[in-house]
């Protein structure tokens, strides 16, 4: 296949769909998936494609029944962000601060600081970035809690409006009744 040929969407598209399938496996980190992914959308020629694969191995279609889900750059920060834990990590630094003074006529306190590197990564996240990049199962599970929420909230909606047509019904029904006794009245 000839180098100058022109890309359609769908070309684009799979090119995706394989870095996909690249970072999935670890082969991309997270910066470099995105940037790799915007180069591909704006690829015009396949020689714009495949400079994008050259460091990788051949990407063969996926097994059936296995689809490549993509995920945005915004929901990987965005599921990063949500599992930092400040508040937490601010408290169990104090509470080994004030267990430290407690025991700081001891000689024991170089006990303190496997609890605290652990706090510091493992809760307040300090350290590359790339330690700290969520798995495609975390984003998949986000994505699931973000559709689940708006289905609640779309259902809560659909609640409301059925509410609101059955009390129109009522009120017309009310209204026709009373409208046919006032004529019996006369």
């Amino acid at each position: 296949m000839s180098h100058n040929v022109r890309l359609s969407d769908d070309d684009r598209s799979q090119a995706m769909s394989a870095l996909g399938v690249a970072f999935s496996q670890g082969r991309l980190d997270v910066h470099e998936y995105d940037r790799r992914c915007q180069k591909a959308a704006a690829a015009q020629y396949r020689h714009d494609l495949d400079v994008l694969f050259d460091d990788l191995p051949l990407m063969h279609p996926q097994a059936q029944g296995h689809e490549v889900v993509l995920y945005t750059n915004q929901e990987i920060a965005a599921a990063h962000a949500a599992s930092r834990k400040p508040r937490l990590g601010i408290f169990l630094l104090s509470s080994l601060g004030a267990f430290a003074l407690a025991i700081a006529a001891t000689d024991g306190t170089f006990l303190l600081i496997a609890p605290a590197v652990f706090v510091l990564l493992y809760v307040l996240k300090i350290g590359p970035a790339s330690w700290h990049t969520p798995s495609p199962q975390q984003l998949h599970r986000q994505r699931l809690r973000e559709i689940k929420k708006e289905e609640q909230r779309q259902a809560l909606e659909r609640r409301a409006q059925r509410r609101e047509i059955q009390n129109e019904i009522s009120t017309a029904a009310y209204q026709a009744a009373r409208n046919v006794m006032n004529r019996h009245k006369r």
